[in-house]
């Protein structure tokens, strides 16, 4: 995505937990998602959760979509 508008983790840190990672996957993550305190809960509201998984599902969508315009797949069609 590009920098000017980094959504990802105000969608994703919401459905962040507690969970801790090794350093190669931590540094994967984006800033924001790195290193979250032990206490980290999870949004409890399930209405509020399902919200932002379509969220997600919408931005990965607009993401991957062109590249299901590419000849690759238009001619398997």
């Amino acid at each position: 995505m590009s920098e000017e508008v980094d959504i990802l983790p105000a969608l994703l840190l919401p459905l962040a937990g507690p969970e801790q990672f090794d350093e190669e996957d931590m540094d994967q993550l984006p800033m924001d998602l790195q290193y979250l305190p032990e206490d980290k809960t999870r949004e409890p509201d399930p209405d509020i959760r399902t919200m932002l998984l379509e969220a997600l599902l919408k931005v990965v969508s607009e993401i991957i979509y062109p590249f299901f315009n590419c000849p690759l797949f238009t001619s398997a069609r």
